[in-house]
């Protein structure tokens, strides 16, 4: 994917309501959803994730995953394939989770 795909990608997120302060070092791909009111600060990258609304990710590297609603990450968090969050779990500094559900409000 190109720069500038990317770039189309991520000003449709901000479009629908994705705060993204700095556009420099995210990376979003076509198959991610991210819901509205959610903050995605910069070195975050997503692959194939769905996130919920009123999400905070701050430099989180995700791949197959699910993110629910206000959910708070970061910094240096790295969700692995099969990692589903529920509503409103907060994962702290220098975390790595895979394949692993964690319920609400964690």
């Amino acid at each position: 994917m190109t720069n500038d795909q990317r770039l189309v990608i991520i000003n449709r997120h901000i479009a629908a309501g994705v705060q993204i302060p700095c556009v420099d070092g995210i990376i979003l791909d076509e198959h991610t959803t991210i819901g509205a009111g959610s903050i995605v600060y910069p070195g975050t990258m997503l692959h194939n994730c769905t996130v919920g609304s009123g999400v905070t990710l701050n430099h989180v590297q995700a791949q197959d995953c699910s993110i629910g609603d206000g959910c708070t990450l970061g910094p240096w968090v790295h969700l692995r394939p099969g990692t589903v969050l529920g509503e409103g779990v907060r994962v702290g500094n220098f975390v790595e989770i895979k394949n692993t559900q964690v319920g609400c409000g964690t």
